[in-house]
Order: C-alpha cells, then structure tokens, then sequence
C-alpha cells in the first residue's frame, strides 16, 4: 500500500500591526528670547561669547565683525539669570556695557536676566 504524503499548507503571514509611537510627555515650553550681544573691537582678529549657556566652551559662539569693527553674536537664552564674558584673541574680557558681578575665582563675570 502506498503511503499518502500529507503536505501541509503554509499560513498566510499574519497582518502586521501597526506599531504604536512611545511619545514623550512634553514639558511646557521655557520661555527663550533672542539677545544679541555685541562688542566694540576693531582691532581683534577673533572675539567669541562663552557663558553659563553654552557650558564656558569655546568655539560654540563665535562673533562676526561688521565693517566698524562691532563683533556680534544672537542667541536663544531661556528666562533667568546668565553669566558671560567674551574672549578676545584668547583673553578673557568684561562687556563694557554689561552688569558686572563676582564669580568664585576672584574675577567677575557679566551678568544679564531675561
């Protein structure tokens, strides 16, 4: 007697479900104005903006100068309080224009609250 072969059928691939996006609960949205900061200094050849807001690093904030040797800088600062000062070809400077405060190593820095 012949032996009958059972083929089986494969199942059709299931339907794939869509895939639920996780999302994030939002935190309400900080309040940021844009500042410009600016410095008069026709003769430096590098002026950068180092602060509390962009961790005191160079090379995040560097200035352009316009034709009158004003260097410029816009940000994004979120409300509160904030400490800078500019560097200008490699020393550290007040803002002329600025508030002045102490910082814990016996300089100051600028301060400006938004």
């Amino acid at each position: 007697m012949a032996e009958k072969k059972v083929v089986k059928k494969k199942a059709a691939p299931a339907a794939k479900k869509p895939v639920a996006k996780k999302t994030a609960a939002k935190k309400p949205a900080a309040s940021c104005k844009q500042v410009t900061f600016s410095l008069h200094a026709p003769h430096a050849k590098n002026v950068e903006l180092v602060g509390d807001f962009n961790g005191w690093e160079l090379g995040k904030a560097p200035m352009k100068k316009d034709a009158s040797g004003n260097w410029k800088k816009a940000i994004k600062l979120k409300s509160g309080e904030h400490h800078y000062k500019f560097v200008v070809d490699g020393e550290w400077w007040l803002d002329p224009k600025g508030v002045a405060a102490p910082n814990p190593y016996g300089t100051e820095n600028n301060v400006i609250v938004i």
